[in-house]
């Protein structure tokens, strides 16, 4: 690339990162930043904080920082001169979002994320949970910290990267409180504090900030030893459970004068792309992956390389008996960072694999955009039986339901769960899974759902939960019941949905996959409840005991769509259990006489009552 090419790429990259939508890995961002500076020592994007990022979020306030909250200048091996001299400090590097609490004598003022470095914005609100509101030390004025969600949340929530997740929660609109609460914020720095490093972090722990370890390291050598030997890709914190992601460390001299940033270094291969394979989604896009000749990277034999779109593929031009550049993400997933001798020939398929369908250039993307495309019924489906799947039902066995039963269609589902029975579910299935496939199906012809359960089932690329939050918060459910019932698609490109979509490609896809909406609409209509306000009142306490028929998490998710609270059993209206127990809840509930029920009574007890209601 030359250098007006690397700025481009670099700043929709950075902006893209900095949204929590990410186009490339840091390996491939930090490949072509180091590029950018071999070309032009002197580029401006080298020393802008968040290389050319701006905060655009609409429904956020943007607010001044202080002080100018840069980012920290990064380190090689070569560089090491100028700390090998005396000791200085070691702390992780954390893959998040960068924030700033600022305090008034001792109160907590706001919150900013980092932003540009001159302008942040204004996240108070979601992440208050997670920070002193009143701290002893006058003196301190700015504490700096990193947004973290852990490895495990992630996966659980279904987020594509901790930090996505991170950044997402702290700027949502109508933010799930249960998952705020798996969001964190590690300190590190006071920057407008005179003290040591080691003053800084002992002042912040006795302030009840959450601190990240700290290692001093008397040498270079005494660091590269440690460095060595420290995980590339995670750390633990002390006061919280889980791995959280990092990309490096930093090393601060001990009197808190300069820090800096050294990251893990990526190995590069160079291989041969011997054919190209192209792999169709659940979405309908086809996404290439090339198969290369096999080469040893970060101790793996490497001979599949992802290339993530049709785009990026045929800007590198990366087809076969090309020679490229390879980096494993951290640690993980092969990704082409570069081509040395280019090639045009890509293997491009030119119909659906599935229907048969001519193919479409859509965007960045090569598409099959055949709404009744087996393959995408296939994944719909799949992700309508997931969306109410019990615990010990996965995937293999959500295949084996849409194999066994013929579920093609929308409309399939819908008829299998009304009219499928216990016995002929145990022709295929054991006892115990069989049980849990019927009340899987009991549980499509009866839960409560909202449109955005509507828009999630609907499987639409690029829909983001974000944007399906904005879309619940702007369009009211009689609205949507008027647009589903009438066909009225020419409301997506009102104002009113078209300020919820960051992307052109967000009202181009709802449109796309309109009709699909429409028989989920249809499919659910009786079920459909409106999401409840957070000032609305309590309709009925209730406690849980035993094992259920899902996690505790999804049990409370579903019942506070009815506008139920889960509390402890000495403050609740009912208690649900799966049965007569032993445990303490249930009998602390029967000496109280607090009613008990399994969890389909009292499902069916919330479907037959209306707000408001007081349990007698």
């Amino acid at each position: 690339m030359n250098i007006k090419q690397l700025e481009t790429n670099l700043i929709t990259w950075s902006q893209a990162y900095y949204d929590g939508t990410p186009i490339v890995s840091d390996a491939v961002f930090d490949f072509y930043l180091e590029q950018l500076r071999e070309l032009d020592p002197t580029n401006s994007i080298l020393f802008r904080t968040g290389h050319g990022y701006i905060p655009k979020t609409s429904h956020l306030t943007k607010v001044d920082h202080s002080f100018f909250c840069g980012s920290l200048g990064k380190i090689k091996d070569v560089d090491s001169t100028i700390w090998s001299n005396e000791p200085f400090i070691v702390t992780p590097k954390f893959d998040g979002g960068s924030v700033v609490a600022y305090y008034q004598n001792g109160t907590l003022s706001v919150v900013l994320s980092r932003g540009n470095g001159v302008v942040g914005l204004d996240i108070t609100r979601n992440v208050i949970h997670t920070i002193p509101k009143q701290i002893h030390n006058k003196e301190i004025t700015a504490v700096r910290g990193e947004l973290v969600v852990s490895y495990e949340t992630a996966k659980k929530l279904g987020a594509s990267h901790p930090r996505n997740k991170a950044i997402g929660l702290s700027q949502s609109i109508n933010v799930n409180q249960e998952e705020l609460q798996e969001l964190h914020i590690v300190w590190y720095d006071l920057p407008e504090f005179l003290g040591t490093k080691i003053k800084i972090m002992e002042t912040l722990k006795e302030e009840g900030f959450v601190v990240p370890y700290y290692r001093i390291c008397n040498s270079w050598v005494d660091y590269k030893q440690f460095a060595n030997k420290h995980d590339k890709t995670t750390t633990i914190i002390p006061s919280i459970s889980g791995t959280f992601p990092i990309d490096g460390l930093v090393l601060t001299k001990c009197d808190n004068s300069s820090s800096i940033a050294y990251k893990f270094a990526n190995e590069i291969a160079e291989s041969v792309v011997k054919d190209i394979i192209w792999q169709l989604s659940r979405t309908g896009r086809y996404i290439p992956v090339l198969n290369v000749e096999s080469v040893f990277l970060s101790g793996a034999n490497i001979s599949r390389v992802t290339a993530n779109n049709l785009d990026w593929l045929t800007q590198w031009k990366a087809g076969i008996g090309s020679t490229i550049n390879i980096i494993r993400s951290n640690e993980i997933i092969p990704t082409l960072i570069g081509v040395i001798n280019d090639s045009t020939e890509y293997n491009m398929p030119t119909h659906c694999e599935a229907c048969g369908t001519l193919l479409t250039i859509h965007g960045k993307d090569l598409m099959c955009e055949n709404q009744n495309c087996s393959a995408k019924n296939q994944a719909t489906i799949s992700m309508i039986l997931n969306h109410f799947k019990s615990d010990g039902i996965g995937n293999t066995i959500i295949d084996d339901i849409i194999s066994i039963h013929y579920l093609t269609t929308i409309k399939d589902v819908g008829e299998w769960a009304h009219y499928v029975e216990l016995e002929d579910l145990k022709t295929n299935f054991g006892s115990v899974t069989s049980t849990k496939i019927k009340l899987l199906a009991d549980e499509i012809c009866n839960r409560k759902i909202t449109f955005s359960d509507i828009f999630t089932m609907a499987n639409i690329p690029s829909v983001s939960s974000s944007t399906i939050e904005k879309l619940i918060t702007n369009v009211s459910m009689t609205e949507f019941i008027d647009v589903f019932e009438n066909d009225n698609r020419a409301i997506i490109r009102s104002n009113k949905w078209i300020d919820c979509f960051p992307t052109y490609k967000q009202p181009d896809n709802i449109e796309l996959y309109f009709d699909r909406l429409v028989e989920l609409y249809i499919l659910f209509s009786n079920q459909i409840v409106e999401i409840k306000q957070k000032n609305q009142p309590i309709m009925m306490t209730y406690a849980l005991t035993g094992t259920l028929s899902k996690t505790r998490n999804e049990i409370v998710k579903e019942f506070t769509e009815y506008g139920c609270k889960f509390v402890d059993v000495n403050k609740a209206d009912v208690l649900i259990a799966p049965g007569p127990s032993t445990s303490a809840k249930y009998k602390l509930a029967i000496s109280r006489g607090i009613k008990i029920m399994t969890e389909d009574e009292f499902r069916k007890f919330l479907n037959k009552i209306t707000f408001p209601y007081k349990f007698i």
